[in-house]
């Protein structure tokens, strides 16, 4: 027997399926376990994907006996069971003993948790020994998915989402290598999450490529430093070193992706989408909403104010290898770079700014308060399509005098800008490879200004 559907009934002894590779169980409303806690741990030794879906009374589904013996399981889903609590249960008859902290599911690679709404951990032992966890006696794991008691090696896919019970999707206390296999994290509809980890667990997803966070209604940051309580220790190690993808959707609270004052690398991401974030008003926050600055102009020690915090992405954030920008009803920023940071994005080749109700301009002046630096540097020098969607306080892209290139630039689209007036003020632009403005390609236009 190698694939089977399941419907109302668990599993005992008297029931063998040695050589069960896939089991899906859907819409067993009747059944409120899996199988019984007799059954020997190799029972399912063969098992690869198991799939629970619909099952309204179960509560849990086996016990860590169970699980050490799913030695080949490498998926596991489980949805819209309405009552599951937890995922891996204590053993009824070691409830109070000692139980040994060892891995489970030593294969597993992807896990989906999907609308599973009183869910509040993967794995809680009630044994009175595992009370302390790495030297912390005041663990708070009930509202916790993810704590030391239970650990997924080789884990490289996790899908969470309407997990409204949870306040945090894994314990301070873990290793840093909790989660060093795992290449895509999807979190979607957990309400009560305001975070999503600390700076040394995000240091430790050494092969993170995706994250997408999506209608996270109590979310505020991305990054906490809470395991420093406030006081921030930063190493020269980037947070998700290989990120490409990043995705923020309907986040109604987030105010920053995280709070440093240390420069911030992602050194091969590629695409960012920030969408409904109506409270962002900068990807990496500062500290203090400014930053005192002594500098010398002409000979005198002159006090200066540097808002960091000015536009969505400053110096204090890296992406080199971007290629793709969209940012959607983000109603709380007045402009989304320096020239200094659109200089640095390489590789930028797709950028889309939409509904952006404050929006006054695209590249704004340098942190140094109005001294423009300009170099030959091109701005955006692989740029080749640019959205500029309703933006009705948009009164230019950039304030210069000098002339700005878009050398590979090919598509321009401007529309709802009623306060623009010019593309760039004082200053002109050459975009010698345009070839369509507004869906319009019969029209040669060489300057953006006309």
């Amino acid at each position: 027997m190698y694939d089977v559907e399941v419907c109302p009934g668990w599993f005992k002894a008297e029931v063998l399926c040695p050589n069960l590779e896939v089991l899906y169980i859907w819409e067993a409303n009747s059944i409120t376990a899996l199988c019984s806690h007799q059954l020997p741990a190799p029972y399912f030794s063969k098992l690869e994907a198991l799939e629970v879906q619909n099952c309204g009374e179960l509560r849990n589904l086996m016990s860590p006996s169970m699980a050490r013996g799913l030695l080949n399981l490498r998926k596991l889903r489980i949805e819209e069971c309405q009552s599951m609590e937890e995922v891996i249960t204590e053993d009824q008859e070691q409830q109070g003993e000692q139980i040994m902290i060892e891995p489970l599911f030593l294969v597993l690679e992807v896990v989906i948790l999907d609308m599973l709404p009183k869910l509040r951990h993967f794995f809680l032992t009630n044994t009175p020994s595992l009370e302390s966890v790495n030297n912390d006696d005041e663990v708070k794991a009930v509202d916790t998915m993810f704590n030391s008691k239970v650990s997924c090696l080789n884990l490289k896919e996790l899908e969470l989402a309407g997990a409204n019970c949870i306040t945090s999707l894994c314990t301070h206390q873990l290793p840093m290598g909790y989660f060093s296999k795992l290449e895509k994290l999807v979190v979607r509809k957990c309400g009560e999450l305001g975070n999503l980890m600390s700076q040394s667990m995000a240091r430790g997803l050494l092969n993170l490529r995706t994250l997408w966070i999506l209608e996270c209604q109590l979310m505020e940051e991305v990054i906490t430093d809470e395991e420093q309580q406030g006081e921030e220790i930063m190493t020269n190690e980037p947070l998700f070193p290989v990120l490409e993808e990043l995705k923020l959707y309907d986040l109604p609270k987030l105010g920053h992706f995280i709070l440093t004052k240390h420069v911030v690398e992602f050194p091969f991401l590629k695409e960012v989408a920030i969408r409904d974030c109506p409270k962002m008003k900068s990807f990496i926050q500062q500290g203090t909403e400014s930053t005192l600055n002594f500098e010398s102009v002409n000979n005198d020690d002159e006090l200066k104010v540097v808002d960091f915090n000015k536009t969505m992405f400053n110096s204090k954030v890296s992406c080199p290898n971007l290629e793709a920008l969209s940012i959607w009803r983000a109603n709380n920023i007045t402009a989304l770079c320096s020239p200094s940071v659109a200089r640095s994005l390489l590789n930028l080749r797709t950028l889309w700014i939409v509904f952006c109700q404050s929006m006054e301009e695209v590249i704004t002046e340098e942190e140094q308060q109005g001294d423009e630096i300009m170099t030959n540097d091109t701005l955006f020098r692989r740029l080749e399509e640019l959205k500029l969607y309703n933006l009705p306080e948009l009164g230019h892209f950039i304030l210069t005098k000098r002339t700005l290139e878009f050398p590979f630039l090919r598509g321009v689209q401007i529309h709802g800008c009623l306060a623009m007036k010019t593309f760039v003020q004082q200053g002109s632009v050459s975009t010698p490879s345009l070839e369509i403005v507004n869906d319009d390609d019969e029209v040669k236009v060489d300057d953006l200004n006309e």
